[in-house]
């Protein structure tokens, strides 16, 4: 071992050992819940994968091949991903300690589940059918149906392509945008409900058949991953108890990622395993070092002008690729070919790319300022359905970590959010004239 390979490792064993301690000290115990399933990510995505790399181990990974003698980008970009975490739970840490929160506040502010936050899940339900319809519509046929009539998996991995990258040519995204969330959403208010309750069985289920049945159109296992993670959280808050993360429940998480990709890649389990430590462990963290060695520019290359939205194209930046989809096509065009079209990773790889040395020093101050935030707004109000579908629905979405610091910026699903808070609002008001009215 090289001595910059002991520093790392130190490094990432420091920071595994205070974030952990710190997100057993919050949820009172190692608990499935909004810090830990971050946390959990953070670990199993991007620590364990740099503490791996400085043993030596997983260089020759499909992934980390390309730079794999490289030892100045090795190191800069370990640094990088630890600064990535450590930088932000710290930041996050501190705004629950200005706030006060500990273990005990998880169950606070539980209210009896009125009739009116039913009919706001039947109403919501009725729009996520119909953009539900609206979706299938314009991705016809999807992946998975090819997949069931036997087209060749060239041709699906071209048409997961179209779907995924140039769904705006197929129709309104905040449309489809709408949907994805409300699968969530509708789900999980149900699901809320019931265990609470035992109230709305039959609209739980079919809600539950109609999500899993889009999620598996595109043929993409991430989606159901986060879905049951997110599913997991809300059962817990329905019964005023968080589900422990103990070996019985790594077991049950790690056979259904096993089914998935014995589904949806390769029944040949050797490859499967080889898979998983590659995508897993090395391909989320391997961005991190890939961007660092193909931007070079120490004070940003892209801007704001790979991120997405209205805002900046009025501020004049002209549309990029971000580093994601451009790091794919220059380091593994032949993924493109498979289906792939971005190589997704911690979201630090993006604020090097677009803001250089000042987007590694402060993305993670943002980041954990910006989970902080909006932990400290979810755990605080009263437990409607409403607000527990969106709390579970924020904590599965820990994804963002993993993926993207453009999304922390200017993020669609958040002015989806905001539009459906609007929505909830305007409907407890009429609901509330038509009490009155009957009185």
């Amino acid at each position: 071992m090289q001595l910059y390979d002991v520093i790392i490792f130190c490094l990432c064993l420091a920071s595994c050992l205070f974030i952990g301690l710190s997100v057993i000290k919050y949820s009172g115990g190692f608990n499935l819940n909004f810090i830990s399933i971050w946390f959990i990510f953070y670990l199993f995505f991007c620590l364990l994968g740099i503490g791996l790399l400085s043993l030596d181990i997983g260089r020759d990974s499909y992934f980390i091949y390309p730079i794999k003698d490289k030892y100045e980008v090795l190191f800069f970009g370990a640094l990088m991903g630890i600064w990535a975490g450590g930088g932000a739970f710290f930041v996050f840490f501190i705004i629950l300690k200005v706030f006060n929160f500990s273990a005990s506040c998880w169950f606070r502010n539980y209210v009896i589940i009125r009739n009116v936050d039913v009919i706001i899940s039947h109403f919501l339900f009725f729009i996520f059918v119909i953009s539900l319809i609206y979706y299938l519509y314009i991705i016809y046929p999807s992946p998975f149906i090819m997949a069931i009539d036997g087209v060749d998996s060239q041709e699906i991995a071209i048409r997961r392509i179209a779907i995924t990258r140039n769904l705006g040519d197929l129709g309104n995204t905040y449309i489809v945008a709408m949907c994805n969330i409300l699968l969530y959403i509708c789900s999980y208010s149900y699901l809320y409900i019931y265990g609470y309750s035992r109230r709305c069985k039959y609209s739980l289920v079919i809600t539950l058949f109609l999500s899993c049945f889009l999620l598996i159109q595109n043929s993409e296992k991430g989606p159901i991953f986060f879905y049951v993670l997110g599913a997991l959280v809300c059962w817990g808050m329905s019964k005023r108890k968080m589900i422990k993360v103990d070996v019985r429940l790594s077991l049950g998480i790690f056979s259904l990622i096993l089914l998935m990709y014995y589904l949806f890649v390769s029944s040949d389990f050797n490859l499967i395993f080889n898979l998983l430590f590659d995508r897993i462990l090395i391909a989320q963290v391997a961005a991190v070092y890939l961007s660092f060695d193909f931007y070079n520019d120490e004070f940003g290359t892209l801007l704001f002008s790979s991120v997405q939205g209205f805002f900046f194209k009025v501020l004049g930046y002209d549309q990029v690729a971000p580093a994601s989809t451009v790091l794919m096509k220059v380091y593994f065009p032949d993924m493109i070919l498979n289906g792939g079209w971005n190589i997704n990773g911690l979201y630090i790889h993006e604020a090097w790319a677009n803001f250089g040395i000042f987007g590694v020093i402060l993305s993670p101050l943002w980041v954990g300022i910006i989970n902080g935030i909006i932990f400290i707004l979810l755990i605080s109000i009263k437990k409607r359905p409403f607000y527990v579908a969106i709390f579970s629905y924020v904590s599965s979405r820990a994804i963002f970590f993993l993926t993207s610091f453009n999304a922390y910026i200017y993020n669609p699903e958040v002015i989806i959010v905001v539009i459906l808070i609007f929505i909830y609002f305007f409907l407890i008001g009429v609901l509330k004239i038509y009490e009155k009215s009957n009185i």
